[in-house]
């Protein structure tokens, strides 16, 4: 049986992408670790290494599969699959963050600005690199 069962109903309502921050989330990761004691595995350098496991995990799903952007979406299966692994990775993102005292929203939209600049409207892909 495949651990990742499609829900018709979702298990949490009110909750979605647009309604809840990051730093709601940051504190529920936060919470989650606190409850099992585990703050003391949690330095930069083994998050990041988690980080990539999961980003790893989250590309073994399309190991060896060729299908089109909708083939994807519509294999609720996959999709949910997917939706853990990214979930995952998140979750270890989150956690790094809070462990360093970054703020994600601020680094996103610095990170954003640099990519304008690096990558300006017009500029075919071919000619940036």
């Amino acid at each position: 049986m495949n651990r990742y069962v499609e829900n018709k109903e979702p298990e949490f309502p009110g909750i979605s992408d647009s309604r809840i921050t990051l730093e709601q989330m940051k504190s529920c990761v936060r919470k989650f670790n606190e409850e099992r004691s585990w703050g003391r595995y949690h330095n930069p350098k083994d998050l990041a290494i988690a980080l990539t496991v999961e980003a790893s995990e989250l590309l073994e799903c399309f190991q060896w599969k060729n299908m089109d952007t909708e083939s994807w979406k519509s294999n609720r299966i996959k999709k949910k699959e997917i939706a853990y692994e990214m979930a995952d990775i998140l979750v270890y993102l989150l956690n790094m963050a809070d462990v360093m005292e970054i703020d994600i929203a601020t680094s996103f939209y610095e990170k954003m600005k640099l990519n304008e600049e690096k990558y300006p409207v017009g500029d075919e892909i071919e000619n940036l690199w």
